[in-house]
């Protein structure tokens, strides 16, 4: 049985299962159990219409429709966070590399979409079961921005490192290898030189093929 409950004063809702309960807080994802499969998170209108603007894409959390008229229904990933992922595990290089094409496959997906990314951070990118990652929560993202807009949120202090770098002069990866074929693109990154998510992709593609190639003779 399913049951929502806001009973708890500090919770907005919660999810209840087998006596166990789960709460549901603010406009981010939520882990429930692995067993039940899926998230549950508040529905919120902007959220909503990103959702189903996006949706589906192979690098883009899945939607599966709304919950009891109040949540999104939302694909469970047990691996949790690109964040936290790294902190406790060492994948290897080819991993990173991998999961970096991802997340430039996900962003190009949105531009052509019309559509900004605002919380864009490793806490908002889901590692799945098999090893793949997907962009995450978009209760912040714009749908056919103007030119200029006033944003009302930004990603959290320790996924700010291109807020404090974009005013310094990138110099090199501290691995040389790496430096030589990704080091561009992390300068153009810094210095706010692509226009779009797919400019960036296709930068992507060209220095990982490059560099698998280099890793093969």
């Amino acid at each position: 049985m399913v049951s929502f409950t806001n009973q708890f004063p500090d919770l907005e809702c919660g999810y209840e299962e087998n006596g166990t309960f789960y709460h549901l807080k603010g406009l981010t994802p939520i882990c429930l159990p692995q067993e039940f499969g899926k998230n549950l998170c508040p529905q919120g209108p902007n959220k909503l219409a990103v959702y189903k603007e996006i949706s589906p894409f192979p690098r883009i959390l899945r939607f599966q429709g709304v919950e009891s008229d109040e949540f999104l229904l939302l694909d469970y990933h047990a691996n949790g966070d690109l964040w936290d992922y790294l902190l406790s595990t060492t994948p290897p290089l080819y991993t990173h590399i991998g999961w970096a094409l991802e997340i430039a496959e996900g962003i190009a997906y949105l531009h052509s979409k019309s559509v900004i990314w605002v919380d864009g951070h490793f806490r908002n990118v889901l590692v799945t079961e098999d090893l793949h990652v997907v962009l995450a929560d978009f209760a912040f993202s714009l749908i056919n921005p103007e030119d200029f807009h006033w944003f009302t949120t930004q990603p959290p202090s320790s996924s700010a490192a291109s807020q404090r770098l974009s005013e310094q002069t990138f110099d090199t990866l501290e691995d040389e290898d790496l430096n030589k074929h990704f080091g561009h693109i992390v300068r153009r990154c810094l210095n706010v030189e692509y226009k779009t998510g797919t400019d960036v992709l296709e930068a992507m593609k060209d220095a990982c093929e490059n560099w698998r190639r280099d890793r093969s003779t």
